[in-house]
C-alpha cells in the first residue's frame, strides 16, 4: 500500500506526487519546473492546432490555424444536469494518448470544451516528452529508474455529440439491447474525461483491477496521474483507490468512487490553460 508524508500548500500552487519505492511525497509543482508544450498553440488562440486541423472541428466551425480563431464551447448546468455548447471533437490520437471506444460510434463520444481537450493535449505532451526535462514531475517515477514511457495512454467517454443535430452534451445515453441505457451520470458538460489504467504489459488494452490486479501498471499510473495533477484546471479525480492500492491524496482531489475499476475520471474546471 502506498503511504502518503505531509502535504504542502503554497498559494496558487499545483500538486504533484512523487514515487519513490512505495512511498508518495505531495508537494507543490512550483518547486521544480512543468514544461509546457508551446508549439502545440501557434497562433496562440487557446485552441491547440490539433484540435483547429481536426476534420469533424474544421467543417463545424471553419478554424484556421494561423488567425486568432473564437473557442465556440462552453458547458452549460451541473454535472448531473447541465450540456455542452458547441462541443470540439478531441483528435483520435496525438502525442501520448490513443481513444478508445465503449460501445459509442467513432467521433461521438469524445466531445468537450476546448479548455478540457487543451488539458488532454497537453497531459498527451507531457507523457510523451514534448518539451521535456529530466526532472519534470509527472515522470518523477520513471525518471528515477532511469526507464522513460512508451507507450500511450487511452482516453475514453468527454461528452456525447451528434454533428447531424448538433446536440453535444446531456446525457450520455446508449442503445443497449434495444433500449436507452444511461451510461454515465456525468459527462454532461464536457468537462470529464475517463482515462485507462496503465498495464504491466504495457498494451494498449483496457484492465479491471478486480479482475487483474497483477498487471495494474501502479508506478505508471501514478506518473500518469501526476500528469494531471499537474495542470492547473483539474477539479478533482474519481477512481477506486481500494483495488489500486492508491489512497485518496490529502489534498481531496483524489476520491475513491465504486465503478472505476477500469478507468479514472478526471473532471476540470473550464479555465484555459496558461503558464
Amino acid at each position: 500500500m502506498i503511504e502518503w508524508d505531509t502535504l504542502r500548500r503554497f498559494g496558487g500552487c499545483r500538486r504533484w506526487w512523487e514515487v519513490i519505492v512505495t512511498v508518495v511525497v505531495i508537494g507543490c509543482v512550483g518547486d521544480q519546473p512543468i514544461d509546457s508544450v508551446p508549439s502545440v498553440d501557434s497562433d496562440r488562440d487557446y485552441i491547440y492546432d490539433v484540435i483547429e486541423t481536426e476534420a469533424t472541428n474544421v467543417a463545424l466551425y471553419h478554424f484556421v490555424v494561423g488567425l486568432i480563431d473564437h473557442d465556440p464551447s462552453y458547458p452549460t448546468g451541473t454535472p448531473t444536469y447541465g450540456t455542452l455548447e458547441n462541443g470540439l471533437n478531441l483528435p483520435d490520437a496525438n502525442a501520448g494518448y490513443y481513444h478508445y471506444l465503449g460501445i459509442s460510434p467513432i467521433n461521438t463520444d469524445d466531445w468537450g470544451t476546448g479548455n478540457t481537450l487543451n488539458a488532454v493535449l497537453q497531459v498527451g505532451g507531457w507523457w510523451d516528452g514534448l518539451g521535456s526535462t529530466p526532472k519534470r514531475a509527472c515522470r518523477s517515477w520513471s525518471n528515477s529508474v532511469g526507464w522513460t514511457p512508451t507507450r500511450r495512454f487511452g482516453v475514453g467517454d468527454i461528452s456525447q455529440g451528434d454533428t447531424l443535430h448538433r446536440r453535444y452534451g446531456g446525457p450520455f445515453i446508449e442503445q443497449v439491447g434495444g433500449h436507452d441505457s444511461l451510461q454515465h451520470e456525468w459527462h454532461r458538460q464536457g468537462l470529464d474525461v475517463d482515462v485507462r489504467y496503465l498495464r504491466l504489459d504495457r498494451t494498449e488494452e483496457g484492465l479491471n483491477v478486480f479482475n487483474y490486479p497483477s498487471q495494474l501498471d501502479r508506478n505508471g499510473t501514478v506518473d500518469l496521474l501526476n500528469c494531471f495533477l499537474s495542470l492547473p484546471n483539474v477539479e478533482l479525480i474519481l477512481m477506486d483507490t481500494l483495488y489500486t492500492g492508491i489512497p485518496p491524496d490529502p489534498g481531496g482531489v483524489i476520491r475513491h468512487a465504486e465503478g472505476h475499476r477500469d478507468h479514472f475520471h478526471v473532471r476540470f474546471y473550464d479555465f484555459p490553460i496558461t503558464w
